[in-house]
């Protein structure tokens, strides 16, 4: 088939490259010409793990373009995977979706499927269906919602080895033609009305959120206690009913999908007089987290006015160059205003938004010493900070932050015991060389 993809996005580019591995060819169009020029050379905009090579293995089939109207007269069926940020009152900003519409619907000469993959409150299909039609009697638009559930760092492997695939259209036609797409995938296919696709792609993602709050609100009352949340979560989770995944205690979660997505539902529901006081508590629970973490730090440090404290990590998560509503954005501003030096290294980050924090290049340069350091991105790399040239690197009894409980306490008391710091983590007793309880910080 002949594709075309709007927006060249982490879902945009995951898409248009994963369908293009399976032999199609596709169109990707972007407002943003100097994405376009740089896709066009072979370059990238964004890091994928594993986006690279597959776009390269498949560049013949795949044509970069900022013209709108080649797109359009190529493809049949035309994929929006504009993004959807939250605007000043938490709902989904819709305009890029409907700009794309807009543009489809104006210079179109025949019948178009319109695929959204964009996540959009529910009714945004419908609504952008009847947008389309009213512009032209000439040509016909057919709609369909088809959610993305991509792990940022796993989207190219999530895209290729999917859960299930979710096709929501009120047209058994386009159902088929999209079955049939998704046909070289082997995944279960549900199909459904659009409406219940975009409610399905909301309640999935505040479903996985709520699980991450309520075991970090579970960290807060094991913090209390001296238990070990790692236990407690494992314990958890090995109950089928429940399952290990997203039971993991940290500081918060981040990211361009969980915040956004959570308070664009919340704000769904409350237009139609629906509360969902799970997602608000949710969101609550997440905000506190990382309000308390601060204050552990702050509780230690007492005055951290002209301290170093080096901050590893800066994405929401590992495997991603993507700081969006990430945690250590809120922290290293508290950390700034307190008068502290904030000193941060990220393997992909190299922009970042709060002014007073210094960039390192190397692990190294950013521990050497460093009075304390608060791991706020579980990378593999910082595996190696308990290693005794990297402690030694620090000032001489220096402290861990650890935000993720990277490592495990019988990692730490190793550590502990062959050059002397102290560990502190979330919802678990404190490891400390003076036998130092974890009393201090309560």
């Amino acid at each position: 088939m002949k594709l075309g993809i709007f927006g060249v996005g982490y879902v945009g580019l995951v898409t248009a490259a994963s369908l293009a591995d399976k032999g199609h060819t596709v169109f990707i169009h972007d407002t943003a010409k100097e994405k376009i020029a740089a896709l066009q050379s072979g370059g990238i905009p964004i890091f994928e793990d594993g986006l690279e090579p597959l776009l390269h293995q498949n560049f013949n089939r795949l044509s970069f373009t900022h013209d709108v109207h080649k797109v359009i007269s190529e493809c049949d069926i035309i994929f929006i995977c504009t993004g959807t940020p939250q605007d000043e009152n938490g709902k989904a900003d819709l305009s890029q979706v409907e700009s794309a519409v807009n543009e489809i619907a104006r210079h179109s000469l025949s019948d178009k499927i319109i695929v959204i993959k964009s996540t959009v409150p529910p009714g945004t299909t419908e609504k952008m269906e009847q947008i389309a039609n009213k512009q032209t009697s000439d040509s016909n638009f057919s709609f369909a919602h088809n959610p993305e559930f991509l792990r940022q760092g796993k989207a190219v492997y999530d895209f290729m080895n999917p859960s299930r695939i979710i096709i929501g259209a009120s047209d058994k036609k386009v159902q088929e033609i999209l079955k049939s797409l998704y046909s070289a995938w082997d995944a279960p296919i549900l199909q459904t009305d659009a409406r219940s696709a975009e409610l399905l792609k909301y309640a999935a993602n505040s479903f996985l959120a709520m699980k991450i709050s309520y075991i970090n609100m579970i960290s807060q009352l094991s913090d209390q206690l001296g238990t070990n949340i790692d236990d407690i979560a494992s314990g958890i989770g090995l109950d089928p009913r429940i399952g290990s995944d997203f039971l993991k205690a940290g500081i918060g979660f981040g990211g361009s999908c969980f915040p956004k997505d959570l308070k664009a539902i919340e704000n769904a529901a409350a237009d139609i007089g629906v509360e969902l006081p799970f997602i608000g508590q949710t969101l609550d629970i997440n905000e506190k987290q990382g309000e308390l973490f601060f204050e552990k730090i702050k509780a230690y440090g007492k005055d951290l006015k002209n301290k170093k404290i080096t901050l590893l990590g800066l994405s929401f998560k590992p495997n991603t160059d993507d700081i969006r509503s990430a945690p250590s954005i809120v922290l290293s501003e508290k950390l700034v205003n307190e008068g502290a030096r904030v000193t941060a290294f990220d393997p992909l980050v190299r922009d970042f938004p709060v002014e007073g924090v210094h960039i390192a290049h190397s692990f190294e340069s950013a521990i050497t010493d460093s009075e304390i350091t608060v791991i706020v991105t579980e990378w593999d790399d910082f595996k190696k900070l308990l290693l005794v040239e990297n402690i030694r690197r620090m000032k001489q009894q220096p402290v861990i932050f650890d935000g993720r409980n990277m490592f495990t306490l019988e990692e730490v008391k190793s550590a502990a015991e062959q050059y002397p710091l102290n560990y502190e983590s979330i919802g678990r007793p404190q490891v400390s060389s003076l036998g130092v309880k974890n009393q201090i910080f309560v």
